[in-house]
């Protein structure tokens, strides 16, 4: 098998969504927020951004974090939302699946019974849900996967991510997003400006699983360089 030269892939942008506050970091853009509803909002009220999923309403929490975690992402890369579709790839993991979902639909179904239960609860059961409504609605067609506390964490991730790069797609976006906060990075192959060494932040993101552990991890290998 033909080894993957990391050395032509880039990390172009990145995002984090928390309680509080919103970042592009590679424009140094930091707004504060109530929520992941509203850090979407501030990008249309920028005029960067307009328009909602048909389905906004009826997203789960995590799903909220993660596709404002992947607009931001993609607006700090200058990966633009076009009309059409785009060969675009999707990772996400987190430390807890889909509990909360699974959680409320039992709920909902306990307290509701069958027949006035709320079905639509049902697909937010499914941990690749997230990733897989980002790619409906920006229109990607690159491969959309999800992987539960990978013993990698995010540095492993990111490797299998950056094999895929090489052939299949056009930029891949890696997502850690648990029901209140959202981290996401943009990677291409040889294009654009580079945001972090590759190599060097795969390294230092091997099994972190968390978007706090990401983060402290990227200040300490940030610290002193003003890139954070």
């Amino acid at each position: 098998m033909m080894k993957t030269d990391f050395n032509s892939v880039s990390i172009t942008g990145m995002s984090f969504i928390l309680k509080d506050k919103c970042c592009a970091v590679g424009r140094r853009m930091l707004f504060s927020c109530s929520d992941a509803k509203d850090a979407c909002r501030i990008l249309e009220t920028q005029g960067i951004f307009k328009g909602q999923p048909k389905n906004w309403g009826r997203f789960d929490q995590v799903s909220l974090t993660t596709y404002a975690a992947a607009l931001w992402a993609c607006f700090d890369a200058g990966l633009p939302f076009a009309q059409e579709k785009r060969r675009v790839g999707i990772v996400g993991f987190n430390q807890q699946g889909a509990l909360d979902s699974n959680l409320a639909f039992f709920t909902d179904y306990v307290n509701a019974g069958r027949n006035s239960a709320r079905s639509n609860l049902f697909v937010y059961t499914l941990p690749t849900t997230p990733v897989a409504e980002v790619a409906l609605f920006c229109g990607f067609t690159g491969p959309v996967w999800y992987m539960y506390q990978p013993l990698g964490g995010a540095g492993q991730l990111m490797e299998e991510a950056a094999c895929v790069l090489k052939d299949d797609v056009d930029a891949m976006l890696v997502i850690c997003a648990d029901s209140q906060e959202a981290l996401c990075f943009v990677m291409q192959n040889g294009k654009g400006k580079e945001l972090f060494p590759f190599s060097l932040v795969r390294e230092h993101l091997i099994g972190k699983t968390s978007v706090r552990e990401i983060l402290q991890a990227l200040d300490m290998l940030s610290e002193g360089a003003g890139a954070m």
